[in-house]
């Protein structure tokens, strides 16, 4: 499984108020499979979230991976399944936004 993705620094645990990408990070550099890009300091270039499963699927809305989008907000949430439009459309944000973020790498690049 190759796994993508994008990391804002700026985002910090409630209880421990570190970055949640500090512990992201040091957990993700371990697996070859993995390619993460976060900014030294919150770049402010990408509010977006969506996840493309196997060019087959894709999830999208406002909601982030956090507990308290699942508990506490109230988050859209949107799936895409079997869509290839739709699929590509976002395969193309993607890689545009992941050319875009080229100078923070971390992992199997």
């Amino acid at each position: 499984v190759a796994i993508e993705m994008y990391l804002d620094a700026s985002e910090r645990d409630e209880v421990t108020k570190l970055p949640y990408t500090e512990g992201a990070v040091q957990g993700l550099a371990m697996y070859p499979n993995v390619k993460a890009k976060y900014p030294k300091y919150s770049s402010k270039m990408m509010h977006q979230k969506f996840v493309i499963v196997d060019d087959a699927l894709v999830f999208n809305g406002s909601a982030n991976f956090s507990g308290g989008a699942n508990s506490k907000y109230d988050e859209s949430r949107v799936f895409f399944v079997g869509d290839a439009h739709v699929v590509a459309q976002f395969n193309g944000e993607w890689n545009r936004l992941w050319n875009k973020l080229g100078k923070w790498r971390l992992g199997g690049n």
